[in-house]
Formats: C-alpha cells, sequence, structure tokens
C-alpha cells in the first residue's frame, strides 16, 4: 500500500572502490527491470518519492573510494545517470563502516556527500539526497558527522535497529523503543532520536 509511504528506497546499488556500479549484482539487475519500473510506478502514482539505494559495505573498499577523488567523481556520474534512466526522485546513500575510521575519514565522507548532493540537485531539480547512519552515530566516533550531514543531505536515514547482534553479551531486543533509561537495555530508539536532535534538526 503505497499511500502509507513518503517515500520507498529501493535497495541496491553496490559501488565498487573505483566508483562503478557493479551492474553483476542482483540488485543492479532487478533494478534496471520492468518489474521495478513498474514498482516505481505505482509508487510515484500513490504521491510516494522513489529513491535507489547506494551502498558500500566492507572497510577496506570504503577507506579506497573516500581516498579517491576520481572514484567519487566517477560515482556521482553513473549514480545520477541512473536516477534520471529510471525517472526516480532521489539517492540514499548507505556507506557502513565497521567501527571508527578516524576523523580524515569522517570528513571525506561528508565532502563527498556536499559535492553528491549538490550535482545532484543541480541536475535534478527537486531532487532528494538522504545518508543512511548508525543509530550509535550521535554518541560515537563513527564515519558520520551528523551535523554536517544533515546540512548537506535532505534527510538523515536513522538504521535504528542491531542494537544487540548476535555478538551481544546477552539477549536484547534487536530495535527497542524504550528501556535504556530504566536500565533494561544498552541503548534504544527513542534515546537515539533524542541524541540526533542535540546535532542536527528534526525536520531532517
Amino acid at each position: 500500500d503505497f499511500h502509507t509511504l513518503t517515500t520507498l528506497a529501493y535497495f541496491d546499488l553496490p559501488l565498487t572502490y573505483d566508483g562503478t556500479i557493479d551492474t553483476n549484482d542482483p540488485g543492479y539487475i532487478t533494478f534496471t527491470s520492468d518489474k521495478a519500473t513498474e514498482i516505481f510506478n505505482k509508487a510515484h502514482a500513490a504521491g510516494a518519492k522513489v529513491n535507489v539505494t547506494v551502498s558500500l559495505m566492507q572497510n577496506n573498499v570504503i577507506l579506497a573510494f573516500l581516498d579517491n577523488p576520481q572514484a567519487q567523481e566517477r560515482a556521482t556520474t553513473n549514480i545520477i545517470h541512473e536516477v534520471k534512466s529510471k525517472g526516480i526522485d532521489g539517492v540514499s546513500i548507505d556507506v557502513e563502516y565497521a567501527g571508527n575510521p578516524g576523523v580524515d575519514y569522517q570528513n571525506k565522507f561528508s565532502h563527498f556527500v556536499e559535492k553528491f548532493s549538490n550535482r545532484l540537485h543541480q541536475e535534478v531539480p527537486n531532487s532528494q539526497v538522504t545518508v543512511a547512519v548508525y543509530a550509535g552515530s550521535a554518541r560515537g566516533q563513527q564515519l558520520y558527522d551528523l551535523g554536517r550531514l544533515a546540512k548537506a543531505a535532505d534527510a538523515i536515514f536513522m538504521m535504528a535497529y542491531d542494537f544487540a547482534t548476535k555478538s551481544a553479551d546477552k539477549a536484547e531486543p534487536t530495535a527497542p523503543l524504550y528501556g535504556h533509561k530504566e536500565g533494561k537495555y544498552a541503548y534504544d530508539v527513542s534515546t537515539a532520536v533524542e541524541d540526533f536532535l542535540q546535532v542536527m534538526p528534526a525536520e531532517k
């Protein structure tokens, strides 16, 4: 029921270290299919925006990509081409670095998002850029400078799950809404939202 959605974020088009899109990935193959076009058209007919998620998931690949301005330019060109060719509304950037890469890479990622967002908005009027970030981003040194990313992007996409993973010391809900302040859980969604609002505006 697309009337319940504001945005459909298709997942996903994987990027490689040099900024090309992995066209052999099932995500890309489905994205370019008639089936995807039909779904996107249904979403648009119901008034929902359609974004495509582009992803980088491996630490070494992420660092290589952020160290290479040419790869970032290539990725930007390739992604915007896909947005235009499918007639969709924007992009969700999903770069998931595990751990703390340091301030230098945090700055490089923010710079990439800034340049990408500016170019997409110029080439695709009324387009939307969102950035997916870990729910703990406001509490720890990670890849994401939330304040800077929120200024560059149209919205921040909090990945509010995996609070407890298979490596956790004890079994807990994967996405508890509440319980942290009562000492039940290490963290929860509502507290994460409060933490985000300390560093970025609520409208984003």
